[in-house]
């Protein structure tokens, strides 16, 4: 508007479901202007964004999936009680990280849905224990497999400083590849931004998964040699797990980019949530259930 002017307020009904672009354009050759606004989209569901609508039942069904995950784990914990040991304490508590970060994005994108905007405070807890449940289920299994509660009952103290520092570079990191996530749509961040910001924890993934397979190599080496035969096959099923859940996790990532170098990721912008979000959290509930059968407490 002209200064002096009024400001006007426009309205328009959307018809049909798609993607759309927001163009303003000057026809003349008037240049010393500035133009403010806002831009409100409500769909029938409320103001949730279509892509990202889905979410919100997906999460609630989650978080519904880890309360039984937790019954039935503290069933078990409480019929074996005096057997209980360091690593299913562990367990526990990723299933509690599990059902804390599933409910606060729930909530997180009902709240949005109903009042239009991201609750920063709700965010940021959903980011905080997405993060700490990855780092703490990460190091939990290479614990294991460096032979915590099995080999050896106390880790090196060397070994304690890397997985301490891998733990605090991790959350680091993680974490602005999250907060760069959210925001680079709305927020117009440049590829090579985003790329940056996902590459380092894509390089610490590969880290800890190597780390953790060479040290499951030489555990199962060691208890291959004491023909602890029970030790000795629980650690092939979790090395089969582990790599069937890391072959299938590079699919949505394959997946992505496909989509994305063949029409901007634009086409399948209703479904592009499952390979982002759905696919690796439902993989991570499943290599958490495998676990809870693999350590269950018994006699």
């Amino acid at each position: 508007r002209a200064e002096g002017e009024q400001a006007t307020s426009r309205s328009a009904v959307i018809p049909d479901t798609g993607v759309y672009l927001l163009l303003l354009s000057n026809c003349g050759d008037f240049e010393q202007a500035t133009m403010t606004g806002t831009v409100v989209v409500k769909n029938p569901h409320g103001f949730l964004p279509g892509n990202e609508y889905a979410k919100l039942p997906f999460f609630l069904y989650l978080s519904l999936a880890y309360v039984v995950l937790g019954l039935v784990w503290f069933a078990w914990s409480v019929r074996w009680w005096t057997e209980l040991f360091a690593i299913q304490h562990c367990i526990a508590v990723v299933i509690v990280l599990g059902l804390i970060e599933s409910t606060c994005s729930y909530a997180l994108y009902k709240d949005w849905n109903a009042e239009g905007e991201r609750g920063l405070f709700l965010f940021g807890c959903s980011i905080l224990f997405a993060v700490a449940k990855r780092i703490f289920s990460y190091m939990l299994v290479l614990v294991a497999s460096l032979g915590w509660g099995v080999t050896k009952p106390h880790l090196e103290r060397s070994t304690i400083l890397k997985i301490e520092a891998i733990c605090f570079v991790y959350i680091v990191l993680d974490s602005i590849k999250e907060f760069v996530r959210a925001f680079r749509h709305s927020h117009a961040v440049p590829e090579v931004w985003w790329g940056l910001a996902v590459l380092p924890v894509s390089l610490l993934n590969w880290g800890i998964f190597y780390w953790t397979f060479v040290a499951l190599h030489d555990l199962m080496g060691i208890l291959e040699e004491e023909r602890q035969t029970a030790k000795l096959e629980l650690f092939r099923r979790l090395r089969r797990v582990l790599a069937v859940s890391f072959a299938t996790a590079c699919l949505p990532m394959v997946y992505q980019i496909v989509e994305r170098n063949r029409d901007h990721g634009l086409g399948n912008w209703a479904t592009a949530w499952i390979a982002v979000d759905g696919v690796p959290h439902i993989l991570f509930f499943g290599v958490l259930a495998v676990m809870m059968y693999l350590w269950k407490p018994n006699a």
